[in-house]
């Protein structure tokens, strides 16, 4: 966090989210970056005190976006996932993806197994869907992901299918990319949200 009186500074696709004109504070947070504080003020230090408020604030937001995996990270994850379920099989490998210090588990990243019809094999989050079959799953807008990533895998060995799931962070339906691999019978998942 930096405080700059009467400073410039756009990067990283910043975008100005408060403006108070009263005490000519603007704020600018930077999705990728970091958040820059702008202002001058004729009142004197309520301003300073005002940004030192909001600074505390906003600094949790800006640690929020640390909670996700990206892209990029998911897809090393698969691929981690992918030489595990290769080397011992899915069953074998499902206590392993399943512990949190397993090292399958990373923030809001996890892998998931199913079999050719559908059948959760291993969740990393949810145990409870093991032995499951998931076939039929529909996201929120009515897409059957499950059997189109399976159907997918099958035809062309791996790719991405977008639906809309329930972000467990924010507790509201959001854009997820579910990548997956085809493992012999399997298909080898890891899901990102966007």
């Amino acid at each position: 966090m930096t405080v700059l009186p009467f400073a410039t500074q756009i990067k990283n696709g910043c975008a100005t989210i408060e403006r108070d004109c009263a005490l000519e504070v603007e704020v600018i947070l930077c999705v990728q970056g970091v958040m820059t504080l702008f202002w001058g003020n004729r009142i004197g230090l309520p301003a300073l005190g005002f940004a030192l408020t909001l600074t505390a604030t906003l600094t949790g937001q800006v640690a929020f976006a640390q909670e996700r995996g990206t892209r990029e990270q998911a897809l090393t994850l698969l691929d981690k996932a992918v030489a595990l379920v290769q080397k011992v099989g899915p069953e074998k490998a499902r206590p392993e993806l399943s512990r949190a210090d397993g090292g399958y588990i990373d923030r809001d990243l996890y892998v998931t197994v199913l079999d050719g019809t559908g059948i959760m094999m291993a969740h990393g989050t949810n145990p409870a869907l093991n032995g499951k079959n998931l076939m039929a799953l529909k996201d929120v807008d009515g897409k059957p992901f499950i059997r189109e990533a399976i159907e997918n895998a099958k035809a062309k060995g791996m790719g991405t299918v977008t639906y809309k799931w329930s972000d467990p962070i924010t507790h509201q339906v959001a854009v997820k990319d579910m990548h997956y691999k085809q493992v012999g019978d399997y298909v080898v998942s890891v899901g990102v949200y966007q």
